[in-house]
């Protein structure tokens, strides 16, 4: 059974691939092929035993990516990151080289730092240079394939491996761990909230049908329910909420509403049967007793979501300088090499801040990291709603584009996602679609531009 995954796996990232060669050049052609690899390359590793080096050849692809962008800007072509883009991040970039400048320890755990961070924000503003809208829509037709693959691996891992949460935790991830203990879902949390929130947002504007709509809630809800995903149960509700929101009123409104509540409120009685330790979760007094318990996410005193910010201050920034810049970019990472982990790491990571990405910020570049960070995302949504709509389809994309925008901000405290090789690429691919949108020339017709200019110049 595993084999035959394997095998759909490459068959389908093959076809992906295959694809995209015939119809993308350049640097276009590698940013689909860094969000194609990353995701299927840890089921593999984790699965086949293959090497865990290959992690590092999504890095390479992103190098690849920036180095077209400096030779076609060394080339005479006219392509520029956004002003606001750029600041923003630049803002945020300045305070990570304030905060090791102020604190000066290893320059090995500020590059691994900005390896670890960084790259997804050079990431998105590549996308935004190169990428035109009908790239959203191919991206969105390849998570949907990697969408489907995911039942067949979510079904195999629950019911053939055992990998539910009474026996080693909630490490049933699709494809998007490296192997049985290696778990986290945030990745699997991500697509599925993609997935659903493209699906209702074109469905109320007519262009999906029913049954694609039903097969993405239905599927969601089915390996949310195997992966233990509570959250996405409350995500699914603020996704429907901002669909409607921004959708006229209808029928198909009428319909979706019927559709969610029933999958909502089946896929909670099977969470129920299949994990009794959380019989009767999905009450507000429950849900905030377990984000605000004082005895931490994994109990001993350790870090909370909803307390985390003060637990931050209570315990690692003490001084004010702390608290304002941190203990330096970088200087509470860990890998599985020494060189890169840090001492704050092996002194704290039992109390399990590692495993959200806003304490992570906040602990390395203070109050002014995390507030700048904040206002990268801020930035985008309000690009999103600034943006001038032509038509209906470039509406659908807005609409998914702000989804991501909001959850992204929940996400921050709720878990370290944003961090993560899949679910980093993905979400940034959809939140800088504004600035994809809004590009006054995009960049094939500036090829097409640089390759007259030297025709012209070879005739004279």
């Amino acid at each position: 059974m595993l084999y035959l995954i394997c095998i759909m796996t490459l068959a389908l990232s093959a076809y992906y691939m295959w694809t995209i060669c015939r119809v993308r050049v350049g640097p276009v052609r590698w940013i689909y092929f860094e969000i194609i690899y990353n995701c299927f390359i840890k089921f593999l590793i984790g699965n086949l035993g293959l090497p865990s080096a290959l992690n590092y050849v999504s890095d390479l692809i992103l190098i690849i990516i920036v180095f077209y962008y400096f030779y076609y800007k060394k080339s005479g072509m006219k392509i520029t990151i956004p002003s606001s883009l750029k600041w923003v991040i630049g803002i945020y970039f300045v305070i990570t080289l304030l905060s090791y400048f102020v604190n000066l320890y290893s320059p090995l755990l500020y590059i691994w730092g900005f390896r670890n961070n960084m790259r997804f924000l050079i990431f998105a503003m590549m996308c935004a240079v190169f990428l035109k809208r009908r790239d959203i829509y191919t991206f969105l037709d390849i998570l949907f394939g990697y969408f489907i693959l995911n039942i067949f691996v979510v079904t195999y891992q629950f019911f053939f491996k055992g990998y539910n949460y009474n026996a080693i935790g909630d490490f049933i991830s699709g494809l998007y761990a490296a192997g049985e203990k290696r778990g986290g879902n945030s990745a699997l949390n991500w697509l599925l909230c993609i997935i659903c929130a493209a699906a209702i947002i074109q469905y109320f504007n007519k262009e999906k049908s029913i049954w694609y709509l039903i097969v993405a809630i239905a599927g969601s809800t089915y390996m949310a329910t195997l992966s233990e995903l509570k959250v996405f149960f409350i995500e699914i509700i603020v996704i429907s909420v901002v669909c409607i929101c921004v959708s006229k009123k209808s029928l198909r409104l009428t319909i979706f509403l019927m559709l969610s509540v029933v999958a909502l409120y089946a896929g909670i009685q099977v969470i129920y049967i299949l994990f009794p330790n959380f019989n009767r979760f999905f009450t507000l007094e429950t849900i905030l007793a377990y984000a605000t318990n004082e005895s931490g996410y994994i109990g001993d005193g350790s870090i909370n979501r909803l307390t985390a910010i003060r637990y931050v201050f209570r315990n690692f920034l003490t001084s004010i300088s702390e608290r304002l810049i941190g203990i330096g970019f970088g200087n509470s990472e860990y890998s599985s090499y020494s060189f890169f982990t840090s001492q704050f790491y092996l002194r704290n990571s039992w109390t399990a801040y590692q495993w959200f990405y806003g304490p992570i910020i906040l602990i390395e570049t203070g109050i002014l990291g995390l507030f700048s960070f904040i206002l990268i995302i801020v930035n985008y949504l309000y690009r999103n709603v600034k943006l001038k709509i032509e038509n209906i389809k470039d509406n659908s994309l807005r609409s998914i584009s702000l989804i991501v925008g909001i959850l992204s901000l929940a996400m921050l405290f709720y878990n370290q996602s944003m961090k993560l090789e899949t679910a980093g690429y993905m979400v940034q691919l959809f939140l800088c679609f504004p600035y994809i949108l809004e590009k006054k020339e995009d960049f094939c017709s500036c090829q097409k531009s640089i390759v007259k200019t030297k025709v012209r110049f070879i005739l004279k």
